[in-house]
This record gives structure tokens, C-alpha cells and sequence, in this order.
């Protein structure tokens, strides 16, 4: 998600604010690069490539909140560079 003014809020009346385009843009690119990280990671280790050992199903678990927690810090990354 992107930053959004809340009326009456300091941050609504800041100057300097981004166009709404230049943030899509900048979020589209960030999840394509997430979007990447994570199926890389799913071909490494949960269809096994072949190189690399499969995962128990703890370890696919654990694998799945990584991912899902590295999304949610790229978000939060996403709003504090827009």
C-alpha cells in the first residue's frame, strides 16, 4: 500500500508529496522484485531443483512467513521511501 493523507493529520499538508503515478510506479517495480525473491525461493527449495535438499513441511512453513514477512517490511520500506 502506498501513503495516503488523512485530512487534518501533519503529514496531509506536506509539501513535496509525490505524484500519485511516480508511487504506483515505484510500487508496481517493488513487488515485481518480491514477486521474483519468493518464486525464486519456492523453485530453490519447495519444488527442489535438484540442487538443493527439499524442505520439511515445518521448514516450507517457516519458508512461507519468511516470505510473507519480507513483503510486509518491502511494503513498509515502499511507504517510507514514497
Amino acid at each position: 500500500f502506498t501513503f495516503s493523507p488523512e485530512p487534518g493529520t501533519p503529514s496531509a499538508d506536506q509539501t513535496g508529496q509525490l505524484p500519485q503515478a511516480i508511487k504506483d510506479e515505484r510500487y508496481t517495480r517493488l513487488m515485481e522484485h518480491q514477486r521474483e525473491i519468493s518464486q525464486e525461493l519456492a523453485n530453490r527449495h519447495l519444488l527442489n531443483d535438484g540442487k538443493h535438499d527439499p524442505l520439511s513441511r515445518k521448514q516450507a512453513s517457516r519458508l512461507v512467513l519468511r516470505i510473507a514477512f519480507a513483503m510486509i517490511v518491502l511494503s513498509l520500506l515502499a511507504i517510507y521511501l514514497i
